[in-house]
């Protein structure tokens, strides 16, 4: 690619990034304590939240103590990954923003709008290396779009770049190994290398499971000669990330991956209302608030026919309905006060991997290709209006507490009458 052409792209990362920090919403809930704990690791080589014991609430549903110390109940993994930007804020936050002590700072500020930078940061970088999987079967052109459909047709826009939450470093180092393991087809040499994302991938959100297993499994199966070296790149961050656990919480996993919050069967009539709801609710459906991914089945089906579809295909597509299934299976299926389908936000660079395959379509010049790009085209600016509501709008977000919790009133989910994406004022928040 040429260096006129680089820069262009990371011209448009920066737009991207922009569009994101300005963004109105900034989501700092769960998250809450994460540039807490990057700030404690920077200061006093720790993770926990003993030092802000002063300012943390006795009754904040985030922390829990263990052995007479706080601790986050929540991955210390995005505040981990969040260092090298903290380090940078404490330097010369002092001359861009004002803040001269960022530990005082914290002590009567919530850092949401810190949080909602490194989150559009994450963000906007994984849409960059969507742009190069792209790269190696698409055009320059088709690549950027699909770069930005990534970024504002998805939750990418309405939900990971929010705030720190745990999608968004998880997006991205799924999306590296996802690079690596494509361009394993030619190189055999990369595979090992997605044992170190996929790791990091995991340490961010226990979900991942789903995904290190089956790409462990193909990497055995398709690059064995490989797979001590997959496995070894993976101990480099296992190996620490076990250690800790059985240091802080005496179990090789932490809290927040051991929780039995309940669930569904298969066979349970809960369940079946959960992935639909998961698919089609005009609350949460993925093919509601991104009805770009219905042609994620016809990438699949491409493949299918043209038959280009190989074993990669087949890890990244059980992992994908396994995601679907085991989101569906808990009791709130609907992942809490949200926007839209946040639960799918790890499977975003697959489900967009899948779309690959239709862009590939529009590149020969038949009236075929016009009806497809004329329907593609309707379908990314539906995407890109809705996550824009979930940016732009707290309305959006509040939908979920006004007139009623929706943990209280879950059949809210199903109403079509009062969909969040479509609020613009709040009694909440009189700026949604």
């Amino acid at each position: 690619m040429s260096r006129s052409r680089t820069s262009l792209l990371w011209l448009i990362f920066a737009i991207v990034l922009t569009v994101y920090v300005k963004g109105r919403v900034a989501t700092s809930f769960d998250s809450g304590y994460a540039i807490h704990m990057a700030v404690s690791l920077l200061e006093e080589g720790n993770l926990d939240l003993e030092e802000y014991r002063d300012v943390i609430p006795a009754s904040d549903y985030r922390v829990m103590e263990i052995d007479g110390v706080l601790q986050s109940r929540y991955p210390v993994g995005p505040s981990v990954v969040a260092v090298p930007v903290v380090l940078i804020l404490a330097t010369v936050g002092k001359y861009v923003f004002y803040i001269w002590d960022l530990d005082v700072f914290l002590r009567s500020n919530q850092p949401s709008g810190i949080e909602r930078f490194i989150g559009s940061f994450m963000t906007a970088l994984t849409a960059v290396v969507m742009f190069y999987i792209a790269r190696l079967r698409l055009s320059y052109g088709w690549s950027m779009l699909v770069l930005l459909l990534f970024a504002f047709g998805t939750s990418a826009w309405s939900v990971t770049s929010r705030a720190l939450w745990q999608h968004a470093p998880s997006m991205l180092f799924l999306s590296v190994a996802l690079y690596g393991l494509i361009r394993a087809r030619d190189e055999p040499r990369l595979s090992q290398y997605a044992g170190l994302f996929l790791a990091l991938a995991y340490a961010m959100r226990p979900t991942n499971a789903l995904v290190v297993v089956s790409v462990t499994l193909y990497v055995l199966a398709v690059h064995r000669v490989w797979f001590w070296r997959y496995i070894g790149w993976a101990s480099l961050v296992a190996v620490p990330f076990v250690s800790y656990n059985l240091a802080i919480f005496g179990s090789p996993l932490p809290w927040y991956y051991r929780q039995a919050s309940g669930s569904f069967n298969l066979f349970d009539p809960s369940f079946l209302e959960a992935a639909a709801g998961n698919l089609v609710s005009p609350a949460r459906g993925l093919f509601v608030y991104s009805p770009v991914f219905l042609f994620s089945l016809l990438g699949v089906a491409l493949l299918l026919r043209q038959k280009r579809w190989n074993s990669l295909d087949t890890c990244l597509a059980v992992t994908l309905v396994l995601h679907w299934l085991i989101i569906s299976s808990w009791k709130v299926w609907w992942g809490g006060t949200v926007f839209g389908p946040r639960l799918f936000a790890d499977m975003l660079p697959f489900l967009t991997y899948f779309l690959i395959p239709v862009i590939e379509q529009l590149e020969r010049p038949r009236l075929q290709g016009r009806v497809l790009a004329a329907a593609l085209a309707i379908a990314i600016a539906a995407s890109c209006f809705m996550h824009r509501s979930g940016a732009l709008y707290w309305a959006t977000w509040d939908w979920n507490v006004e007139p009623e919790n929706i943990g209280s009133d879950p059949s809210r989910l199903w109403d079509w009458s009062d969909p969040p994406f479509l609020r613009r004022t709040s009694e909440i928040h009189p700026d949604g």
